[in-house]
């Protein structure tokens, strides 16, 4: 089957759109009849002078909010003085129209109404790690279940396998070098030397689960 250009996939456009058989384009340009109507289907709604092959794949481009939005950001912010995650509901419930939070932040931002956060801007350090190899690393956090109890999980930073859980009453660095969680998973004193990545909060301090 013959390679096509855009300057091709224009011309096999332009002849289907005039009532051309697509077993007879097919012929001409040495491809089948199936591709040339997958072509026309693919570009049913474009104009020939916006076409663009091959079609660009991928998530779209992130565009610039238009005036409806930032106007009802604007007007929202200015009657409730609410922050960009409370205003994202706040106008969906009263106009019917979805602004994602990072917008209205965006928006904001470019009114002098909001700060840009340096903090939230960059990659955490925790988040850099993913080892390559299996048993190099293991990395822990609670979760609260519905009941009120926390399940506390060990996880190969690797393969994502569970190598040990536990569910405690309290979020606490003495449950996490307890004897149910970590003794499944193999750590003590006399378990395997790895390291451990734990969870950066209040409850679980550095010197935690050590290495």
């Amino acid at each position: 089957m013959a390679k096509l250009d855009e300057s091709k996939v224009r011309h096999i456009l332009r002849k289907r759109r005039n009532g051309i058989d697509a077993s007879k384009i097919a012929k001409e340009m040495s491809v089948s009849a199936r591709w040339i109507r997958k072509l026309c289907a693919r570009y049913r709604n474009i104009d020939l002078k916006d076409v663009v092959y091959p079609m660009r794949m991928g998530r779209r481009p992130n565009s610039m909010p238009g005036r409806r939005e930032h106007s009802a950001v604007l007007e929202y912010r200015q009657a409730t003085h609410l922050g960009a995650d409370e205003l994202e509901d706040v106008i969906e419930a009263a106009t019917g129209i979805h602004i994602p939070h990072n917008t209205i932040h965006a928006i904001l931002k470019s009114e002098g109404m909001a700060n840009a956060e340096s903090k939230k801007g960059g990659k955490r350090k925790w988040v850099r790690y993913e080892r390559t190899y299996s048993n190099s690393m293991w990395h822990t956090d609670y979760k609260q279940l519905d009941d009120g109890r926390w399940f506390l999980c060990y996880e190969d930073d690797a393969s994502r396998f569970v190598t040990g859980y536990g569910v405690f009453e309290h979020a606490n660095t003495e449950n996490a070098r307890g004897d149910q969680a970590p003794r499944q998973a193999g750590i003590c004193n006399d378990g395997p030397r790895l390291a451990v990545l734990r969870k950066r909060g209040r409850d679980q301090k550095e010197g935690g689960v050590g290495v």
